[in-house]
């Protein structure tokens, strides 16, 4: 019968340049004295267990570390390439000599080499460091193999971890100083290019969504003119350039970026998404006390929704409505310039704005309750009746400015977000008042704005058929409201009268779609989901009639559309 020691002198007969740390030692990661028993073993009052050496041809080792080296080296070699999405150009005599007649031939354009294309983010690091990791392993492994403290390690894993190299986390969210940027990866667009974003932004985004004071703005794009307080290379003002850029695009067609931009409308979608995040986590989002960043984290939600279906924006605009309350938004201001206490009163009703319209995307509450701020709304003025040093700013009656939309859609805010409250208790209003309440706002809408539209000019025109199609949504949200109300029981869903209501909607709101001018504003534009719901459903017990085949031709209508504009996530 053998003994351990036996065994132990048995294949050390086979092996007797070497002795092995004992199975201990090797599981502890400790120096082991390689006597039998070592005495860590005899220390902790152990068993020794003596390791053998796997038996192995000569060099296999070598061959199986090689093997492991060059699996290690093409991740890497994938990983790198990833930063630039695609794989660089293999330069060939033949290449260079052209490139070198090309660099005589046309001036050199100060543009971002593709192979840095990207930012740099903690995914990468932690992939770079694994693969970096297992070829140090897998080094010392081959040293091991054939040194003298060479042991068996049958638990080496082959793969290692995976490769996280998408890019699939949000940065903005970041502090500063957090994600390396390598220069040039932020993708800026020529000056050319940039000027034409910035002309684009100014007509189709600032009219509907009336955050800025147009003059400032202006002067800031075109002169780098300091913006609120800050120059204009500050952080802040950064990230309202590279939202004015993803913004300017979305509001373009794919056949507009083609031309325009020289790139598919998804693909700068996606670049620009990217820059915004980067940009707007180096102003330091969460932290900051710039309104500038405020304002171009307002404007990237309410841009972002049409292109990100996710639940993100309806998130983030948590992160919107606290840092407004950080600022104070929500109470009037104390003694502050009259320009700056008009641009912050139009941030605020902007933030509700983006609020409601998260809550109605999502069918949720909205997060800022009525009670919950007494900020006034802005005046109803044009831009370039005021600027910095304005002493009093006017607020017109009996006439659209450029806040004309913007106080239409806060007072449909104001107004919707009344009707939609659910109820816990029966203490709210009869769906009869809430339907008087509705028809009441229609009239004063058009009273106060839509009777003083000019309709020979397009945004104008726009302003009135929004205005009609909100009075139409007003009152089927007073008759069949979207969340849940103890006080009344609303008309049966197949109740002739409900189906009409709905129909209506769908029309007044189909009149924004039959005029091309108003393509370049259409970004902005919601889904008639309620109504499209209200419809379908009242058409599953009204059939036959003429109202069934007219209510048919308009969901018809509608479903169409939204498939056609339905656009992937970018």
């Amino acid at each position: 019968m053998s003994t351990p020691q036996t065994a132990l002198s048995s294949n050390g007969d086979e092996h007797h340049h070497v002795k092995l740390a004992c199975q201990g030692c090797q599981r502890k990661k400790i120096k082991c004295d390689r006597t039998f028993p070592c005495g860590q073993c005899t220390r902790s009052n152990l068993q020794c267990i003596p390791s053998t050496r796997k038996p192995r041809v000569r060099h296999g080792g070598k061959r199986a570390v090689d093997s492991e080296l060059r699996s290690r080296i093409t991740k890497l070699e994938s990983l790198v390439e990833s930063l630039s999405g695609e794989v660089g150009l293999q330069h060939t005599p033949e290449h260079d000599e052209d490139a070198s007649n090309e660099t005589h031939e046309a001036p050199e354009v100060d543009t971002p080499s593709r192979s840095v294309g990207r930012y740099l983010g903690s995914s990468f690091w932690d992939s770079l460091s694994t693969e970096v990791q297992a070829i140090r392993d897998a080094l010392e492994e081959d040293q091991d193999a054939d040194g003298p403290d060479a042991h068996s390690n049958e638990d080496k894993s082959g793969s290692g971890a995976p490769l996280h190299t998408g890019n699939e986390f949000d940065l903005l969210i970041c502090p500063p100083g957090t994600t390396y940027i390598m220069p040039g990866a932020l993708n800026e667009p020529p000056p050319p290019m940039q000027q034409y974003l910035y002309e684009t932004f100014i007509a189709n985004v600032d009219p509907a969504f009336k955050v800025f004071h147009t003059p400032s703005l202006r002067a800031f794009f075109e002169r780098g003119a300091p913006y609120l307080g800050h120059e204009a290379t500050a952080p802040c003002n950064k990230a309202l350039k590279t939202v004015a850029w993803f913004a300017a695009v979305n509001t373009m067609t794919d056949e507009q970026c083609r031309t325009q931009l020289g790139g598919a409308r998804l693909d700068l979608l996606h670049k620009y998404r990217r820059t915004v995040d980067v940009a707007l986590a180096q102003a330091d989002l969460c932290n900051t006390t710039d309104l500038a960043t405020l304002q171009a984290f307002a404007v990237y939600l309410v841009s972002i929704r049409m292109t990100d279906l996710s639940r993100r924006v309806w998130s983030l605009t948590a992160l919107l409505v606290r840092i407004a309350r950080a600022f104070g938004l929500h109470s009037k201001a104390p003694a502050r310039t009259p320009f700056e206490t008009e641009l912050r009163r139009r941030l605020w009703y902007c933030i509700r704005f983006v609020d409601a319209f998260a809550a109605l995307d999502r069918a949720t509450e909205v997060i800022v309750d009525a009670k919950s701020f007494d900020t006034p709304f802005p005046n109803n003025v044009n831009d370039t009746e005021f600027d910095e040093n304005s002493p009093s700013i006017p607020n017109h009656e009996g006439c659209i400015t450029d806040m004309g939309f913007g106080l239409l859609v806060y007072t449909a805010v104001k107004a919707t977000l009344r009707m939609t409250v659910p109820e816990y208790n029966a203490t709210g209003d009869t769906w009869q008042r809430r339907l008087d309440d509705a028809r009441e706002w229609g009239r004063d809408v058009h009273e106060r704005y839509l009777q003083h539209c000019d309709m020979s000019k397009p945004f104008q025109r726009l302003i009135y058929y929004i205005g009609k199609s909100m009075s139409a949504s007003m009152v089927l949200r007073a008759v069949r409201p979207v969340q849940r109300h103890m006080s009344s029981v609303p008309p049966r869903i197949d109740d002739p009268y409900v189906l009409r209501i709905a129909v209506d909607c769908l029309a007044a709101n189909e009149r924004i779609y039959t005029d091309r001018e108003f393509d370049r504003w259409r970004w902005l534009i919601w889904v008639q989901w309620h109504a499209l719901a209200v419809a379908l459903a009242g058409l599953c017990s009204i059939r036959g009639t003429e109202l069934a085949v007219e209510a048919w031709k308009q969901v018809e209508t509608n479903y169409e559309r939204q498939n056609k504009v339905r656009i992937p996530q970018a």
